[in-house]
């Protein structure tokens, strides 16, 4: 169950929606966080969570929850 959230998730935010589309720092922010630069990712992220991006939020809630879920991605 946990293996499926994260592919959830990580199909979630690797699909072309408009929130991802429209927000350059939000995609800046993942591809950070994917290279596991989380000093540059997570006040970015945190900025864009404040400012009601949801997908923000919803990465900042998988990563307090699942804070490996950057090794699973580089499998």
């Amino acid at each position: 169950m946990y293996l499926l959230r994260i592919i959830y998730v990580l199909l979630a935010l690797t699909t072309p929606t408009q929130a991802q589309t429209s927000d350059p720092d939000f995609q800046t922010a993942v591809e950070a966080w994917l290279q596991d630069n989380d000093a540059m990712a997570l006040p970015l992220l945190s900025k864009l969570a404040k400012a009601g991006n949801e997908d923000a939020m919803i990465l900042l809630g998988v990563l307090e929850r699942y804070p490996t879920a950057c090794e699973l991605v580089q499998i």
